[in-house]
């Protein structure tokens, strides 16, 4: 499998350290972070919002994508997606995202499905929006030649690979595939990995990276005790990568295997070379 970062881990990364790093440590490729953040939201921190030398959005793409494409051939890396926050009914900016793709050599990008759960709005009538909005970007992407993914992913209307299945088994796996994310479904959406997969099947396009410990958040006055997940290192959570990377390779997925470690602790250039090591180990058995 080949094994790539997803820049949002790289903050402090120029685009040439970060193809030089990369290839020097054995990776294979990117996951590029596309996010336009506002001042407000790099002050509250969202998403990891920091100062960014990488930083890149659906706006300067037409001129980034030229620069990160230079960068990838120098150190022989691919750019294996783009990991977007762009909703799902956000046409005009997918259409971007779409006219860029090939300069970047790359086929897919990820967008956001509706949050879950929503106080105003019914799951059911999501659901049936969803897929009336996926029935657009498909034909968006079919003329780009490109493919559209969805991510199991916490309080969103997919956390699970059948919830990710339900929606996408509308289109055609060419053009609309999932990003099968186990780090996600230690918060919600946890089923069997190899039902999952074989659920999937031709619709699994692409795999996320990373791991939780559920810890004590709190004990209310009643003695009820709450708990919450806490990022850690991936081999030490909940989700059982290894375990995940065994049903993979007997279901015969040789595609994009992305990290995405919010575990940041400590040097963030050792995390990453640690990853990598513990990464091609499970998925390449090296």
């Amino acid at each position: 499998m080949k094994l790539a970062v997803y820049t949002i881990l790289m903050p402090e990364f120029s685009l040439e350290e970060l193809g030089q790093f990369l290839s020097e440590t054995g990776y294979d490729g990117l996951e590029l972070r596309v996010l336009e953040i506002s001042e407000e939201q790099k002050k509250k921190g969202y998403c990891f919002a920091g100062d960014f030398k990488n930083d890149i959005n659906p706006k300067n793409l037409k001129v980034k994508a030229p620069l990160v494409k230079a960068v990838c051939d120098k150190y022989k890396l691919r750019v294996c997606g783009l990991g977007t926050y762009v909703k799902c009914f956000e046409l005009e900016v997918m259409e971007e995202l779409c006219r860029n793709l090939k300069t970047l050599d790359c086929r897919t990008f990820r967008v956001i499905m509706p949050p879950y759960p929503n106080d105003n709005r019914d799951r059911n009538q999501m659901f049936t929006d969803t897929v009336k909005a996926l029935a657009e970007i498909e034909k968006l992407v079919k003329k780009y030649d490109a493919k559209v993914l969805i991510e199991t992913h916490m309080n969103m209307i997919t956390p699970s690979a059948s919830a990710a299945y339900r929606l996408v088994s509308n289109f055609d796996p060419e053009h609309v595939g999932v990003i099968f994310d186990p780090g996600n479904m230690v918060f919600e959406g946890f089923e069997n990995y190899r039902q999952g997969i074989q659920l999937l099947g031709r619709y699994l396009a692409h795999v996320h990276v990373k791991n939780y410990q559920w810890q004590i958040k709190e004990t209310t006055p009643d003695g009820f005790i709450i708990w919450q997940p806490k990022p850690c290192l991936p081999w030490e959570g909940v989700a059982n990568l290894k375990q995940f990377a065994e049903e993979l390779k007997q279901a015969g997925y040789d595609g994009w295997v992305s990290l995405e470690d919010f575990n940041i602790t400590g040097d963030n250039r050792k995390k990453l070379i640690d990853d990598h090591k513990f990464m091609n180990s499970i998925f390449n058995g090296a």
